[in-house]
């Protein structure tokens, strides 16, 4: 609690850059600093070391495409470092750019390099998301101008948005490893047919998925919810009654329920949020990965919210890799 107040103080009463200023000197402490580097990768490398928290697989690729713009608009080198929980390269490789990089060229003491800090946090506090993201755009092109050789930025920021940028920018990056286009081929072979997709995202409120302190409905209100929400299903499926109806959910309890309608198709597997398990093995994250590219081939996505449910931003961003229509329905 005191950690939160802590920082709605910052971004209340001093601005965002107090903030991202105390983060960067929060993750500096962390680097050994002395230790130095005879031939450092000049550029910008977007960071996720586990140094800090970056949310969730969205938060962090929003800030990947946002880096990747700006070092685009400097014309400077981009590079990703992507090393936890997992390895990125594990499910995505580089496509039109070779955004890899060794270890061996990332600068370890903070003094030879530029570390930065920048946090979206509209929707905790909220912040227009617009206004936000001029702020981070403007603190990070002021920092940059120092001419440091290496820039090592911890972002989730959201300033692209355009949904042909995202598109574009995307698929300039990245292709599906072979693990990852194994398992959408076998996805796409087993719906094999035209599909809608609809997305829900409940937290803990079916009492399958831990995260942060949400607590599980009642069991006569998770009866209800679930019943609810397989009669929009439906109500979806009779508007596209020559479409299959892809479902992804953090709740496998709620996937489970689909088996009623022979027109719905759900993914095999469990869904974990990256920030909230300690089980990183191989196959652990490859589900939100599936899910996040079915999703982005469906001809039109849904997401549905009602109650507490969380209005989740993975179906909004599936939507802009392919530029397919995509509709929020809250009821």
């Amino acid at each position: 609690m005191k950690k939160k107040w802590f920082r709605f103080a910052l971004y209340e009463l001093r601005g965002c850059v107090l903030y991202y200023r105390y983060m960067a000197y929060k993750i500096k402490k962390q680097f050994c600093n002395n230790s130095k580097l005879s031939n450092p990768q000049p550029g910008i490398i977007y960071m996720a070391d586990g140094k800090c928290n970056l949310g969730g697989l969205c938060d962090r690729l929003y800030g990947i495409l946002s880096l990747y713009k700006l070092s685009k608009e400097m014309r400077v080198p981009f590079y990703i470092n992507f090393t936890h929980p997992f390895n990125l390269s594990d499910y995505l490789l580089p496509n039109r750019l070779d955004w890899l990089i060794q270890n061996d060229r990332i600068v370890s003491n903070y003094k030879d390099m530029n570390l930065i800090y920048v946090f979206c946090a509209s929707d905790e506090y909220g912040y227009n998301l617009d206004k936000e993201s001029a702020i981070q755009k403007k603190y990070l092109l002021k920092r940059m101008a120092n001419g440091s050789k290496q820039y090592q930025i911890y972002s989730n920021a959201h300033f692209v948005n355009e949904s042909n940028e995202i598109s574009n920018l995307f698929n300039e990056l990245f292709v599906p490893a072979p693990l990852l286009k194994d398992a959408i081929s076998y996805n796409t072979d087993k719906i094999n047919d035209r599909y809608i997709a609809v997305v829900l995202r409940f937290q803990n409120l079916l009492g399958d998925f831990k995260e942060r302190n949400i607590l599980p409905l009642l069991e006569s209100q998770q009866i209800d919810l679930i019943k609810k929400l397989q009669d929009k299903i439906l109500e979806i499926h009779l508007s596209n009654p020559d479409t299959k109806v892809l479902v992804t959910s953090d709740s496998r309890k709620f996937l489970d329920s689909l088996s009623i309608f022979s027109f719905v198709y759900t993914i095999p597997g469990k869904v974990v949020h990256m920030s909230f398990t300690d089980d990183h093995t191989l196959n652990t994250h490859l589900k939100s990965f599936v899910d996040l590219f079915m999703i982005s081939h469906a001809e039109h996505i849904y997401l549905l919210v009602t109650g507490d449910m969380y209005k989740s931003g993975f179906a909004k961003f599936a939507s802009l890799i392919h530029n397919k229509p995509y509709t929020e329905i809250s009821f």
